[in-house]
């Protein structure tokens, strides 16, 4: 018989949740923060528009370079929590996926956005 993702409520098993998946939820919290912080770093000398996610750019412009990326992160943040806490058979791949990601972006921001800048976007046509 095939299974299928269980949808519970919140607060279900919250404890054992938090037990079994602790160490998933503390490297994505971790790598969302070094992609936030680096995000900031970038932002504060280039400004908002070079930002490859709208939810980010958009609470750049909105709230500075700052706050912007601080508020940002929050959201995305909640948004994987409340996920996983309804689909809890997602909580590995999604945490690990975002935390790869997060991680890959954080060094990003920090070493590859002035060569990508000034090496690659020249050479774009548009």
């Amino acid at each position: 018989m095939m299974r299928y993702l269980t949808i519970q409520s919140a607060g279900e098993g919250w404890d054992r949740f938090w037990e079994s998946h602790r160490k998933y939820v503390a490297a994505f919290l971790l790598t969302l923060a070094v992609d936030t912080i680096s995000t900031i770093h970038f932002m504060t000398a280039t400004g908002p528009e070079q930002e490859f996610h709208p939810v980010v750019r958009m609470a750049g412009y909105a709230y500075g370079p700052i706050l912007g990326p601080v508020l940002a992160a929050f959201f995305k943040a909640l948004a994987a929590l409340i996920v996983v806490l309804y689909c809890r058979k997602l909580a590995v791949p999604l945490f690990t996926t975002a935390s790869i990601v997060y991680l890959f972006a954080g060094f990003y921001n920090y070493f590859a956005v002035d060569l990508y800048l000034r090496g690659v976007m020249p050479w774009l046509p548009f």
